[in-house]
């Protein structure tokens, strides 16, 4: 325990250090469709293909941070470093601006064409268009959404479920209605037919969205009196970060790495939500399920959503909905985009073997799991609302409403997620984000995490009255 060793306080320091920054989450109202769109379906519906396309799977290579700093992850600039790099080498390649709302194509280095963006995925759904660098894969004249059950003329797959394409409509030539797409990046459809010429398969997809400057958060002040001595804990590893500045308010072996049991499945969330269209359906197999270990709550040959299964996974860390999740893409590829995601993210320290944590092999670091939780928190924000149960009716009616919570904290008034779980091997990991305020100031998004604890609620606890306590925020 670290209040019996004097020496262990040197495990402990207080820091204030630019660790990971804020991801882009601000969106622009789309445009209207054309008139004249009925006309060109006639010539585009002759040419679609007979099998509905509902995704894919193609691998983000890098995730950005708005051009902020991230340390050992991506300078400052980062996304005019990578498209000098692009442009220096004379490529051709396409920028999609999301704050701008504007697509340009670059031939040998040079920009040669710009297109109005018409629409793109609301912030804060699961919809919410990814950033980052990607490359063209699957290009498709036509192909229809058997979930959105519309035509999606000239569409080009730069990651996952996330398409450029032509305005949608329905069979009948009937243009869709809608200021929001369902995560793709929707042109007009000349502009998409254009685009869609020019694109080569493996091309560079630059897909960027700087966050508007908001008001700069002053680095959080001590309370008078000076910073009291390290909370007893019984965590191996423990982290207090503000995660508006990216300042590490308290470190406990934040670079150690560790296994990190049930907080696998954060990861998992968030890659399947990227990678898979929430809004289809999976069949429960056996194979799935592991009977020794299996939590009951899900049916062998029954159906499920995939938003559904979020609930369990993340209220209950169930890992039957884990490994149904996996089956989507299969265990297999799961666990590598879950990886390529990590790398993406920055997370050096990290290694997933499975999308359920069992193995002992799945670990991190606490400081990566910050830069994961920042991620969340901007760009995936649902996991976290998920995890404390929160309802999302324009999303249906979820299979699992009266679930019960077994996340602690999940009731409380100022908590926004919590991640985690306990395992024989592990003890107990877990993530809990808060949102902290002094009165009259901004409210700060608060993270504080355990790893390898012996009692999590405890840790959690001790580390936010200390928190509080030396600050002077509630």
């Amino acid at each position: 325990m670290l209040g019996k060793q004097a020496s262990h306080s040197k495990k402990f320091s207080v820091l204030k250090i630019t660790a990971f920054a804020i991801f882009a989450s601000a969106f622009t109202a789309a445009s209207a469709f054309s008139v004249k769109f009925w006309f060109e379906n006639k010539e585009l519906k002759a040419l679609k293909p007979l099998q509905p396309i509902t995704y894919y799977t193609v691998s983000s290579e890098k995730s950005f941070l708005d051009g902020s700093d991230v340390v050992s992850v991506i300078d400052e600039g980062a996304f005019q470093t990578e498209k000098k790099k692009l442009i220096e080498a004379k490529s051709d390649f396409i920028e999609a601006d999301l704050k701008t709302m504007k697509m340009t194509l670059y031939e040998k280095g040079e920009p040669k064409t710009d297109y109005p963006i018409k629409a793109k995925g609301k912030e804060g759904s699961f919809w919410e268009t990814t950033t980052g660098v990607y490359s063209v894969g699957v290009k498709l004249v036509n192909h229809f959404s058997s979930i959105a059950r519309v035509w999606m003329p000239y569409g080009i797959q730069f990651y996952g479920n996330f398409f450029i394409h032509g305005w949608p409509y329905h069979s009948d030539g009937t243009p869709i209605v809608g200021s929001y797409s369902g995560g793709c990046i929707r042109l007009s459809t000349d502009d998409a037919k254009k685009v869609f010429e020019f694109a080569k398969n493996g091309m560079p997809v630059l897909v960027f969205e700087e966050k508007p400057k908001k008001a700069l958060y002053e680095a959080l002040q001590l309370s008078s009196g000076g910073i009291s001595s390290a909370p007893d804990i019984s965590a191996g590893a423990a982290v207090i970060a503000d995660l508006d500045t990216g300042e590490i308010l308290l470190d406990k072996e934040v670079d150690r790495v560790n296994p990190v049991g049930a907080l696998t499945k954060s990861m998992t969330a968030l890659t399947v939500s990227e990678v898979v269209n929430l809004e289809r359906v999976i069949t429960a197999q056996a194979s799935m399920l592991n009977k020794e270990k299996s939590d009951g709550l899900l049916k062998i040959s029954e159906m499920y959503r995939g938003f559904d299964l979020l609930y369990p996974l993340l209220m209950q860390s169930s890992n039957d909905a884990a490994s149904v999740l996996g089956g989507f893409l299969g265990e297999k590829e799961t666990v590598n985009q879950m990886n390529k995601k990590a790398r993406a993210l920055g997370m050096s320290g990290t290694n997933f073997v499975d999308t359920t944590g069992e193995s002992e092999e799945n670990v991190s670091t606490l400081r990566d799991l910050s830069r994961l939780a920042k991620y969340i928190l901007d760009k995936r924000g649902f996991i976290f609302g998920v995890s404390i149960g929160t309802q999302y009716p324009e999303d249906g009616t979820v299979k699992f409403s009266n679930l019960q919570n077994y996340n602690p904290f999940a009731g409380e008034k100022n908590i926004t997620g919590v991640i985690g779980g306990r395992s024989d091997a592990v003890g107990f990991t877990i993530l809990t984000v808060w949102k902290e305020s002094k009165e009259g100031g901004p409210v700060r998004n608060l993270l504080i995490g355990v790893l390898g604890s012996n009692d999590a609620n405890g840790d959690i606890i001790a580390l936010r009255d200390w928190f509080e306590g030396n600050f002077g925020m509630k």
